[in-house]
């Protein structure tokens, strides 16, 4: 607007690629374009923008370096399938910022993809998708599975804060509670498959990555300064502390209210250091 560009000056530089104009519509669609592809489906703080992809941002994976045989060993025994069959062990592509292999299995008739990192042996995420027909599990049974794989491979302080439900299949997320506070940009995906309860797929790319540890986790403002920035037809139901991830890519400290306002409830996260808003979800049923 300052430059006084219009939008149609869009078509324009398309159609002639090479003339040397100001280009300055152009770039700012593409960059508009790349901030929300890297979003994910959902916009909720549990599911922040992938920051994995961004080099700078990787929290370093401890542990000594595997190879490729042993990086199938740790899936075999992550999945508990230890008689399925190596398709494809290779390292993961240039584009990658975390060194990783990525395999490819065949168990019971099926195929199953994961990566899993070089340092350690860490999964970062499996797939092993199969179709579900039908549903004899309600979502809190699929979320009792869920947390009872988290516990068989060790994972502790870990809250469910989202049960979600597609096509028979429960999508459960997890995120980590460090000293009473919830961490939402270190979060944990699992799908459970409604028939008969398998696991079919596991991400903790955001937690192995997202842990937040340069994060201070004692409010600059106290919760009655930071409330007063609410909209006063709000009714407050809950309160609590919480990492988010901002719209700049910084996790940052907030109070989150969980308030009402007749039959809508909505999520609101303040910056504990200074109060501004950042962000205001209105929760589905």
């Amino acid at each position: 607007m300052k430059d006084h560009l219009r939008w149609m000056d869009v078509e324009y530089v398309l159609q002639d690629k090479n003339q040397n104009q100001d280009n300055q519509v152009i770039d700012g669609m593409k960059r508009i374009d790349n901030q929300a592809t890297e979003y994910t489906d959902s916009f909720s703080p549990e599911n922040p923008k992938n920051v994995v992809l961004q080099k700078k941002k990787l929290n370093p994976i401890k542990g000594t370096e595997v190879s490729g045989s042993q990086a199938v060993s740790h899936l075999k025994k992550w999945t508990g399938l230890s008689n399925a069959q190596v398709v494809r062990v290779a390292k993961a592509g240039k584009g990658s910022n975390v060194p990783a292999y990525e395999i490819n299995m065949k168990a019971k008739k099926r195929s199953l993809s994961a990566s899993v990192t070089k340092k350690g042996g860490h999964v970062i995420w499996y797939l092993f998708e199969r179709p579900v027909r039908k549903e004899t599990l309600s979502l809190y049974e699929a979320s009792q599975r869920s947390g009872n794989y988290l516990k068989q491979h060790a994972f502790k302080n870990m809250e469910l804060t989202k049960r979600n439900k597609y096509n028979h299949v429960a999508v459960l997320t997890y995120v980590l509670r460090k000293d009473n506070i919830r961490v939402y940009p270190a979060s944990i995906r699992i799908k459970v498959a409604l028939d008969n309860g398998e696991i079919l797929a596991f991400d903790q790319t955001d937690y192995l990555f997202n842990k937040c540890d340069n994060v201070p986790l004692k409010p600059g403002m106290s919760e009655a300064e930071v409330q007063k920035q609410l909209n006063k037809n709000l009714k407050v139901q809950e309160t609590d502390l919480a990492v988010f991830q901002n719209a700049t890519l910084k996790n940052v400290l907030c109070y989150e209210f969980f308030a009402t306002r007749g039959n809508d409830t909505y999520h609101v996260l303040l910056n504990a250091a200074n109060g501004n808003q950042e962000k205001v979800e209105l929760l589905k049923e």
